[in-house]
């Protein structure tokens, strides 16, 4: 992943923080996790062909999963030192 990617997960980042601070983490959280799903599923629609979509699903599942647990992983090491 290259610097521009994470200059957008940055960006991402920052627009939840404040939208948490307009409401709650937890609004905050799951309303960037909608959309992000909502996004996803535009992107899966627009470039895949139909007998390929629930592939696409499942594999966006893994890569969100693999996401999450990474950055729990990271994010609860520095909390704890």
């Amino acid at each position: 992943m290259d610097d521009k990617f994470w200059e957008v997960v940055n960006r991402y980042i920052d627009k939840a923080n404040e939208i948490k601070d307009e409401t709650s983490m937890p609004q905050a959280s799951s309303s960037i996790l909608y959309a992000a799903a909502r996004y996803n599923a535009l992107n899966i629609i627009m470039n895949y062909p139909e007998v390929d979509c629930e592939h696409q699903i499942k594999e966006h599942i893994e890569i969100y999963e693999e996401f999450l647990r990474n950055s729990f992983n990271h994010l609860n090491g520095q909390k704890r030192t």
